[in-house]
């Protein structure tokens, strides 16, 4: 199964694979979180739709995709099974009922009992089957948590993310034990961290715009009844045309070009000789 680089906003047409978490070869679970995606509005993580093997990155940490980029290669079940080639004529084929060879020796199997692995993350499920969430699995396994102790409110005593919070309240464990750190010999106490991808671009053009123009407000409030009517009546459409949600922008911007002519000083540049469209979001590419 191919997983491709999806739409993460209105007209916004690619990202930065900020991190992988996976790599190829491992095991990939429904709703594991296979990379982290940052565009210049929202960063999100994306998790697996199949179960199967990752067997192959196509596109490397820091690298920008369009969308409907192939990201990864994920192999499930089915595609392993049709793999196998068909055993030809002539080939011995294992009987499952005949004894292997290894079974008549006298190695001793060694016994487990006594012993015990700590998992490392949480199970998919409570104890009683129920599935859990990703985001209550990653809350549980974070705090370290045994998902038989915690009381399920939802459906069928599933449990849910408030449940494991008003857990921790009672047993106050909100916060995980920590590792005292050493005494650190500078008295400086900050801590300077890399620009992401996002915040550069969002400096970048705070800056630019305050040198560029001067900045007032001005709030009127409206009638948005007739838009929200016309808004909700075309969503479902819009989405299943365009993949994407129909939000109040669209509206805003076109009210704003339509009075542009009768108030043509608000479209003025200090250059004067340009016309630019109307930008929602960050240069140089706006949504609208």
């Amino acid at each position: 199964m191919d997983v491709i680089m999806p739409q993460l906003g209105e007209s916004v047409d690619e990202g930065t694979i900020s991190a992988w978490h996976k790599k190829p070869g491992d095991l990939i679970a429904v709703d594991d979180i296979l990379l982290e995606i940052e565009t210049d509005k929202v960063a999100t993580e994306v998790p697996s739709l199949v179960a199967g093997v990752l067997k192959d990155i196509l596109v490397a940490e820091g690298d920008i995709a369009k969308v409907g980029t192939i990201l990864c290669v994920i192999e499930t079940a089915d595609q392993s099974n049709s793999s196998v080639p068909p055993p030809q004529k002539g080939e011995m084929v294992a009987d499952a009922s005949s004894p292997s060879p290894e079974k008549d020796s006298d190695v001793n199997p060694i016994s487990l009992s006594g012993t015990r692995k700590k998992p490392t993350r949480a199970s998919k499920n409570a104890p009683d089957g129920t599935p859990l969430s990703p985001a209550v699995r990653r809350l549980i396994a974070h705090h370290d948590l045994d998902p038989a102790a915690i009381p399920g409110t939802g459906r069928q005593g599933r449990i849910q993310r408030s449940d494991v919070l008003t857990y921790l309240d009672k047993k106050d464990v909100r916060q995980p034990a920590t590792i005292a750190r050493p005494t650190a010999v500078s008295t400086n106490d900050k801590e300077q961290v890399p620009f992401s991808s996002l915040r550069r671009k969002i400096a970048q053009n705070m800056l630019a715009s305050k040198q560029q123009s001067a900045h007032v407000l001005q709030a009127v409030e409206v009638d948005f009844s007739a838009v929200e009517r016309v808004r909700t009546f075309m969503k479902d459409a819009w989405r299943a045309e365009t993949g994407t949600s129909l939000t109040y922008l669209p509206f805003i911007a076109r009210a704003v070009c339509l009075s542009l002519p009768d108030f043509p000083d608000l479209n003025a540049e200090r250059d004067g000789d340009s016309c630019y469209g109307i930008s929602i979001s960050i240069w140089p590419s706006p949504l609208i």
